[in-house]
């Protein structure tokens, strides 16, 4: 089986069902479609304080990009 990639909004939505207390490890990964392993990887970054590992990948490499284009910008129009 190929392995899959998810989003880091996915990821944090389902952490936060099982730390909030709104629902068991097995009924997640059942309904999810993922294996109790990937959830406890997860979880545990979560926990583990990198809680922005799991929200904002994708967010902030768009964040960076878009800042690096600001900054090619700026230094166009000083001519460096």
């Amino acid at each position: 089986m190929p392995r899959r990639a998810y989003q880091a909004e996915f990821r944090r939505k389902v952490v936060e069902e099982h730390v909030k207390g709104r629902r068991r490890v097995s009924g997640i990964c059942h309904e999810y479609g993922i294996s109790a392993m990937t959830f406890r990887c997860w979880k545990d970054q979560y926990q583990a304080g990198e809680a922005e590992s799991l929200v904002a990948p994708d967010r902030l490499a768009q964040q960076l990009r878009q800042a690096q284009r600001r900054i090619d910008e700026e230094l166009q129009l000083k001519g460096v």
